[in-house]
């Protein structure tokens, strides 16, 4: 029988390692980012928020996700806004074609990130090299940090342990 006392210890329950993680790992990447002169070194933080996950197999697997939406992304920023143009509009155009194609291929958790990186194009108005660059470079810290973020800390195989032990009784 599950007591009351269970379910409010649930609801309340933080999981540390994760806020260990992003409050570490968000600074971490900004600071990278400005080391190398990125622009957009805000969106780093983003960028680590939104690629640690609970596991690192679940980061992992978003990462690879990420990478190639990021691939898919950067192509068809370069179609539609040289295509039509650097604008509200042509952004609305890129994000329809992006998400519907980041679905159909199941990578519906690469889209925020991606179409945050593909605002900056869109701030630019243009996507020299050198743009393309600073988007790579602020695409691959922040999934860098968040993966060594997973990779270096302790998940939570102990707890998931005891809690498969209470089930089992």
């Amino acid at each position: 029988k599950i007591e009351r006392k269970d379910i409010l210890m649930k609801k309340s329950s933080i999981n540390y390692l994760k806020w260990i993680k992003l409050s570490l790992g968000v600074p971490a990447a900004m600071l990278m980012a400005s080391v190398f002169s990125l622009d957009y070194v805000s969106s780093e933080g983003i960028i680590v928020l939104l690629t640690i996950q609970d596991t690192t197999r679940e980061t992992l697997s978003i990462s690879l996700k990420r990478m190639i939406a990021f691939i898919l992304m950067t192509i068809l920023s370069f179609v539609v806004f040289e295509s039509i143009g650097y604008h509200v509009l042509s952004y609305g155009a890129f994000l329809c074609l992006f998400m519907i194609i980041c679905f159909r291929l199941k990578l519906d958790a690469a889209v925020t990130m991606n179409a945050v990186l593909a605002t900056h194009y869109l701030s630019n108005k243009s996507m020299t090299p050198g743009a393309i660059w600073n988007e790579m470079a602020l695409f691959l810290i922040g999934m860098g940090v968040g993966v060594v973020a997973n990779l270096f800390m302790p998940e939570n195989i102990q707890k998931i342990r005891m809690e498969q032990g209470r089930i089992d009784e």
